[in-house]
């Protein structure tokens, strides 16, 4: 399936009056390199998560990459959450504070990234969490006006976003690249996304050409060849869920849906440079410590 470019398609969601930050500069030449974002997962009583924002703006902005793509669940949305309504879980949750944190997390973003005179491509995916709105819309139709995709203000930071497609994440070609990517593949029939101890090799065999996705939290990476000569690689792109933890050693960014999962988490961007146009790609896995030494 194609990106299409952002567009209010969604049930009840309006187009915000809000200006992109800066134009979009069309590029003469190929792209060279690649900053791919895992889940940020802003959300609005979680410490640090605006420091991972501005730690990966500065990376942007002395990296000059040709294109950055976010895999989608930059907003957690918590509020909608159809698994904890009605549990005291859901107490105190408010869908202008996700919505807030949503937006401080992409403007912290593109504050430190547009320092720099270079101007990348950003590209985003919807997640499972973004779709959440759709979700609502869909179970109610007396929220229709009342929530809207155009809250988040993805028109405002991204060049391009990629919607889900029916139930399912869309799937966005890189132009240039040789790679797709979405929120999360699939299995063939089944809905349920790529997943397990060796995700990258299934998405090679699933996919058959180099792919990128994010959604476990999870890192793994792997390097294959198909029987025409091409190789292809596929990235499982961890998550930037702040690593930042309390005097106890607890993570100030805690999932208490996840437990012990938690700690089972990758957090940090991966640098993809030398883009050879067919799924080829050096990579660089950098951990938010990393980059906070980087930039300290």
């Amino acid at each position: 399936m194609k990106s299409k470019k952002l567009k209010p398609k969604k049930q009840g969601a309006t187009r915000a009056t809000t200006k992109p930050l800066r134009p979009m500069v069309k590029r003469a030449n190929k792209p060279e390199s690649l900053v791919v974002i895992g889940d940020p997962h802003s959300e609005p009583d979680h410490k640090g998560n605006l420091e991972v924002a501005e730690l990966i703006g500065k990376f942007v902005a002395q990296a000059n990459p040709s294109l950055v793509w976010c895999a989608g669940d930059l907003a957690t949305m918590n509020s909608l959450s159809s698994y904890d309504k009605g549990k005291n879980a859901s107490v105190g949750r408010s869908y202008g504070a996700d919505c807030i944190a949503a937006v401080a997390w992409q403007d912290r973003f593109r504050h430190f990234a547009d320092q720099s005179g270079h101007r990348p491509t950003y590209y985003l995916n919807e997640g499972n969490h973004e779709h959440r709105i759709h979700t609502a819309l869909d179970l109610d139709n007396t929220l229709v006006g009342a929530l809207s995709y155009s809250d988040l203000q993805f028109d405002r930071y991204w060049d391009e976003v990629c919607w889900y497609s029916g139930a399912t994440p869309g799937v966005l070609t890189l132009p240039g690249t040789g790679i797709i990517a979405a929120h999360f593949f699939t299995q063939g029939n089944y809905l349920r996304a790529v997943s397990g101890l060796h995700t990258a090799s299934t998405m090679n065999r699933l996919n058959m050409v180099s792919s990128i996705q994010a959604h476990s939290h999870l890192y793994d990476h792997k390097i294959a060849r198909r029987a025409d000569g091409q190789f292809i690689q596929a990235l499982v792109a961890g998550c930037n869920i702040s690593d930042k933890r309390d005097r106890e050693g607890k993570l100030l960014a805690y999932h208490s849906w996840a437990g012990a999962a938690n700690e089972s988490w990758w957090r940090g961007i991966c640098y993809l440079t030398n883009l050879d146009g067919k799924g080829g790609y050096d990579l660089s896995c950098i951990r938010l410590s990393s980059l906070r030494k980087m930039f300290a």
